[in-house]
């Protein structure tokens, strides 16, 4: 025990002298404050990844609906023919409504 001299926080043991754990304290903050900051950056990404998704699938689903939209006109244009001339055309059918009377036999 003649080695050994305690003074203020500090021990002399062996010609050395050791801290009383300050060293400890200062790096176990430091490692809570990385984990902290790298567990804000982990979900920060998972809310991107699902932003990114999302705007992908609405980038998607606009894309259908607008070629079957051009689809639709394409298939319009080509199975419809072209509509005659108003004055060549003959009614198949009367234009004229005859009158319905109340007395109708069966």
């Amino acid at each position: 025990m003649a080695n050994n001299f305690i003074a203020k926080g500090k021990s002399f043991s062996g010609g050395r002298f050791r801290r009383s754990g300050v060293a400890l304290v200062t790096t176990m903050f430091l490692l809570a404050a990385l984990t902290i900051l790298a567990i804000g950056f982990i979900g920060s990404m998972s809310v991107e990844s699902g932003a990114s998704g999302s705007i992908q699938d609405a980038q998607r689903t606009k894309m259908i609906a607008q070629g079957a939209v051009s689809h639709a006109i394409d298939l319009l244009r080509t199975n419809i023919p072209a509509p005659a001339p108003i004055n060549e055309v003959e009614a198949p059918f009367n234009l004229e409504q005859e009158e319905i009377s109340g007395n109708q036999s069966r």
